[in-house]
């Protein structure tokens, strides 16, 4: 194949080979399945099997999401990987993980799309500052913060302004005339001007 001959020291051979997949599946040149007989019913993507007792309602954030490691704790941040993601379809989420006092950590992505995946793998091996990238599929979702609800939105906001409103009174208060001489502040430390 020309892919090969055209890759073939310049790219990582993975690399040209889900490439070329994504790009025959997609046209449809060729049938995904005449090129893997295994591919699942979510889509035209081969799909490791889920491992352990996994939610159900994760499975599709588990399939949207590949696992990155051999990163740089001193260099590598989420942005950046974000960025670097961005070439391969839209991220919906970037999560560091590991220890930053260790010289390597990891991260999951989280993409909006399943077919984002295999153009993720293909940079398995992929330099990425001073180190070689290791892409695999992640076995598990990215666990996010809590979304709030509008209730809870509502009743912090409510909060907040409770406070804010305790703040302007104490202010008023403390601006009125004949305040600052009547304190025992003034009297005892200030002497009144």
């Amino acid at each position: 194949c020309s892919c090969f001959i055209f890759c073939r020291g310049i790219l990582p051979l993975s690399f040209c080979l889900i490439m070329l997949y994504v790009s025959l599946s997609t046209l449809g040149a060729i049938p995904a399945a005449a090129l893997d007989p295994n591919i699942t019913a979510l889509g035209e993507i081969p799909q490791p099997p889920i491992m352990g007792n996994v939610d159900p309602s994760k499975i599709d954030e588990i399939r949207r999401t590949v696992y990155v490691g051999n990163l740089n704790s001193q260099t590598t941040t989420a942005d950046q990987l974000l960025e670097f993601f961005k070439q391969v379809g839209e991220v919906k989420f970037v999560r560091m993980a590991g220890d930053e006092t260790q010289p390597t950590r990891f991260a999951f992505v989280e993409f909006a799309d399943q077919n984002s995946v295999p153009r993720a793998l293909a940079f398995n091996g992929v330099m990425f500052g001073d180190r070689p990238l290791k892409i695999n599929h992640s076995n598990n979702a990215i666990v996010k913060p809590p979304e709030r609800t509008p209730q809870a939105a509502a009743k912090e906001l409510e909060e907040v302004m409770k406070r804010v409103r305790e703040a302007q009174s104490f202010i008023s208060a403390a601006i009125e005339p004949g305040w600052l001489h009547s304190t025992s502040i003034c009297n005892d430390f200030l002497g009144c001007f």
